[in-house]
């Protein structure tokens, strides 16, 4: 039956179960119960048997359940997850349950979270703190857009702001020349980038030129079409090779009399 518990779940199962983690016999398999339980209830007695005993196996048994309830936790801040993913490091014993942090950490990224990961030292698991560090800061990056033209109620931050129902739009029609430049804050590596605006389905850019720079003056050209169309809902642009830049820039070298330049959001593909 405490094989069945954590798909039976609900608050009095829960309490027999935590009943009988002191039991002889039936303590390891209540306690395989609240590590694999569906709701994020038991964290606290797993973290609990995680700091207090001294038998390997349990530690980890109760380290993965606890990290793996962590990331359940929607009624958490990012902030809050972060937190509670650094205290738990100590606690960690092996490079799978390191490994296991480093994820949760990446899952909410914070400030303290990536200062948390630039001071750890580690042999073992050297490579994945270095690629948790780069997510983070990319995560962490606050991209910025300008444009040739933008229209009062469609300012170019709508672009980045991750929500698809807003946009930044040109707020005339489209016409070569048109340009919008994303400062990436810092030099990054990456492959390309795509423009998505399937709420405004006639509004993509009609043939393009993209640049790169790391000044925002001397713009080197890194890829470009001739379509005389804009793509339906979206227009992937892959740069053939990565590039490493802090600016990209985009120049619409189209014309159409009816429709405007939109971008509802967009997506940059970040090389680790």
């Amino acid at each position: 039956l405490l094989k069945l518990a954590p798909k039976l779940g609900g608050k009095n199962v829960l309490k027999i179960v935590q009943g009988l983690l002191t039991d002889k016999d039936l303590g390891n398999t209540a306690t395989r119960a609240l590590c694999e339980w569906s709701t994020p209830e038991p964290m606290a007695d797993l973290l609990s048997m995680c700091k207090t005993t001294d038998d390997k196996a349990l530690k980890v048994l109760t380290m993965r359940g606890y990290l793996t309830q962590l990331t359940m936790r929607t009624d958490l801040t990012p902030a809050a997850i972060s937190a509670k993913a650094i205290a738990a490091w100590p606690l960690a014993i092996r490079p799978e349950e390191k490994r296991m942090i480093l994820s949760v950490l990446e899952k909410a990224p914070t400030s303290n979270g990536l200062d948390f990961v630039k001071t750890l030292k580690d042999a073992e698991i050297a490579q994945e703190i270095k690629t948790t560090e780069s997510r983070l800061a990319d995560a962490l990056t606050v991209i910025t857009m300008t444009a040739s033209h933008s229209a009062n109620q469609c300012p170019p931050k709508n672009a980045l702001d991750n929500d698809p129902a807003t946009r930044w739009g040109t707020g005339v029609t489209r016409r070569p020349g048109m340009w919008v430049i994303f400062d990436l804050q810092t030099k990054k590596t990456l492959s390309g980038l795509t423009l998505k605006y399937a709420k405004s389905a006639n509004d993509g850019p009609s043939g393009y030129t993209v640049f790169s720079s790391n000044n925002a003056k001397n713009w080197t050209k890194i890829t470009e079409s001739k379509a005389k169309n804009a793509k339906p809902n979206k227009t992937d642009i892959k740069f053939g090779k990565s590039v490493t830049a802090r600016y990209i820039k985009i120049v619409q070298n189209g014309r159409h009399k009816n429709f405007w330049w939109a971008i509802h959001k967009v997506e940059f593909k970040f090389s680790n």
